[in-house]
């Protein structure tokens, strides 16, 4: 995050937005998760986790790295 942000003076509020957007995937997630459940069984409600779970490895794996090279730790 602080990659992206840097060291811009409003910096707390991308912040502060992406912490409400994750907040309200941990609510909203098991919410419905469980309303899944209910309706079509938990068969269902893990499958649709599982799906959610791949999309969004297919975003994180192509997200492009925004550290800039020079500040990289070698292994």
């Amino acid at each position: 995050m602080a990659d992206v942000i840097g060291s811009r003076a409003r910096g707390g509020t991308v912040l502060a937005g992406f912490q409400m957007v994750a907040d309200l995937g941990a609510i909203v997630g098991p919410v419905m998760a469980g309303a899944l459940a209910e309706f079509a069984g938990y068969g269902a409600a893990f499958a649709l986790s599982g799906v959610v779970t791949l999309v969004a490895l297919g975003f994180w794996l192509r997200a492009p790295e925004t550290l800039p090279t020079a500040r990289r730790a070698t292994p």
